[in-house]
């Protein structure tokens, strides 16, 4: 009985194939399909407003000093150390979300157990050039990334605070240390100090 209805199926289904209307649809199915594609334009990426001269040269200076460390390893100490030393400006947790150039965001308050430390953004003012870059999904985004890492806004927010920087320029992260195969490879002549300290201390 079923080899029977699948043999009246096919028969019903053959003769609605050969209906003309149906292999004139098809045949014109066929043709579209075989159309050669169109030439793609190639163009440059809507993502990148940098040359990609300046994404590919790396910075020759060799005066650059980058802290790293996880939270609470002693990173503001030295840092403050830093800042006290003449010919250096020390910059304090660049992707920081109080954003230290901007008056308007960074507040006043400062971390008790920071002693010594009245503020943290001197070194940021009149620099409201950096808001072009800062992008505040760097605290909690793309938290590893390799020297081949794409983020030309990041690697152009620390080249404008490096050179804005007088005299030997310090750069405090507490979120670049899983970065720096990335940092190493765009700033390749800088020393790089990374703390470490037990979470039980």
């Amino acid at each position: 009985m079923l080899s029977n209805l699948k043999q009246k199926l096919t028969y019903i289904f053959m003769q609605f194939l050969r209906r003309e209307e149906i292999q004139t649809e098809l045949q014109q199915q066929i043709n579209h399909t075989s159309n050669p594609l169109p030439k793609i334009k190639n163009t440059q990426s809507p993502y990148c407003q940098h040359s990609s001269d300046q994404l590919k040269s790396p910075s020759n200076r060799d005066d650059i000093v980058f802290i790293t460390s996880r939270f609470r390893s002693g990173s503001t100490l030295l840092w403050n150390l830093f800042r006290q030393t003449p010919g250096c400006t020390s910059y304090y947790e660049p992707f920081n979300e109080r954003q230290w150039f901007n008056p308007a965001l960074r507040g006043n308050t400062v971390d008790s157990s920071h002693r010594g430390v009245a503020d943290y953004s001197a070194e940021y003012n009149g620099l409201n050039e950096l808001t072009q870059f800062y992008n505040e999904d760097w605290i909690r985004k793309q938290l590893l990334m390799t020297e081949d890492s794409w983020n030309p806004g990041m690697k152009s927010y620390i080249e404008s605070i490096v050179s804005s920087a007088k005299g030997r320029p310090i750069l405090q992260f507490n979120r670049i240390d899983f970065r720096l195969p990335w940092l190493k490879k765009h700033f390749p002549n800088a020393k790089i100090i990374h703390l470490h300290r037990h979470p039980r201390d």
